[in-house]
């Protein structure tokens, strides 16, 4: 087992800026009066940006959390023997 990496991601800036930039130009169609047609298919894809959004922030805090506790749990010899 890998005690100590680099972290599973990186690098989120440009994946944040996508979800940001196409959540806004999906908001911006649902508030178009043309979308009537396509409304359906928006609705699906805002949500799942959200989800997306969603995953990723949550996903960095585990990260950051493990990040936290990996001397512990993997570098603590008493503790990983009690274990």
């Amino acid at each position: 087992m890998k005690e100590d990496g680099p972290p599973l991601l990186t690098a989120l800036d440009e994946i944040s800026e996508f979800v940001d930039t196409h959540s806004m130009d999906l908001m911006t169609m649902q508030s178009s009066k043309d979308v009537e047609e396509f409304k359906d298919e928006v609705v699906k894809w805002v949500k799942t940006l959200k989800t997306v959004d969603s995953v990723i922030t949550k996903w960095v805090k585990v990260q950051k959390d493990w990040q936290k506790l990996n001397p512990i749990f993997m570098q603590s010899e008493d503790i990983r023997t009690q274990l």
